[in-house]
């Protein structure tokens, strides 16, 4: 990630308000201008909770590509037994990898010790929600009952996608979403925005009303998970 040069300086803006008995606060720490993938500015905000928010993103390649429902839809359909795993060093096979490796290859938490990427699409819908979850090795937590988890997340919204609700709350510390005291910060899914979080805290995606949402997600991890599949890879 390279600082434009003239780049305006870092802001600051803070707004608190309850929301369902928790405390929200969407605070931007820090704001600076960066050149993004497809060499135009880029918005780069660190929130106080520690969410990094990239927009736009994308490349001109990806956004033409990803403007077909389809291309998500089978994605989805793909992954309805479960995420794919591409290690690290591995040469993309296909849109979803290249941009798995896009979005962090010049991220701060892509660090020596990372092993790989874990990606897959969602389209959430009124009937299809996602409740509050942390991310982990879900085959290892089902068998052994025991808390795995990526070094970092993002998602990608990579769809120009029309609908209402649906925004992602992250709650900023290790309290639950029913303790009164956890703070939270909620982000709209705004077309061709990048969040990267951490997935060890408590997310959601609040209910959609109507509409559909479109995502593509790809955590880091520093030990592979258990049970991914793997695409095949070209000779």
């Amino acid at each position: 990630e390279r600082t434009m040069a003239g780049s305006r300086p870092p802001t600051e803006s803070a707004s608190q308000h309850l929301f369902l008995g928790l405390i929200v606060v969407v605070v931007t720490l820090y704001k600076r201008y960066v050149v993004s993938p497809n060499g135009v500015e880029m918005e780069h905000v660190i929130s106080e909770g520690g969410l990094h928010i990239f927009q736009p993103f994308m490349k001109k390649t990806h956004r033409t590509l990803l403007n077909d429902r389809n291309i998500w839809q089978q994605c989805v359909e793909d992954v309805h037994t479960g995420s794919f795993w591409m290690d690290r060093d591995d040469k993309p096979v296909d849109i979803w990898e290249d941009l798995a490796i896009e979005i962090w290859k010049d991220s701060e938490f892509l660090t020596d010790d990372v092993v790989g990427y874990e990606y897959w699409c969602n389209i959430l819908t009124p009937e299809i929600p996602l409740s509050w979850h942390k991310d982990k090795d879900e085959k290892l937590m089902e068998t052994k009952r025991e808390w795995s988890h990526p070094a970092m997340g993002a998602v990608l919204y990579g769809y120009p996608h029309e609908f209402e609700g649906g925004e992602l709350e992250v709650i900023t510390s290790e309290l639950p979403p029913t303790n009164p005291e956890a703070e939270l910060e909620s982000i709209q899914a705004s077309y061709d925005r990048l969040i990267i979080l951490n997935v060890t805290h408590w997310h959601r995606v609040t209910p959609i009303t109507a509409g559909f949402r479109v995502t593509f997600a790809v955590n880091i991890w520093k030990q592979r998970p258990t049970s991914l599949r793997v695409k095949p890879r070209k000779a």
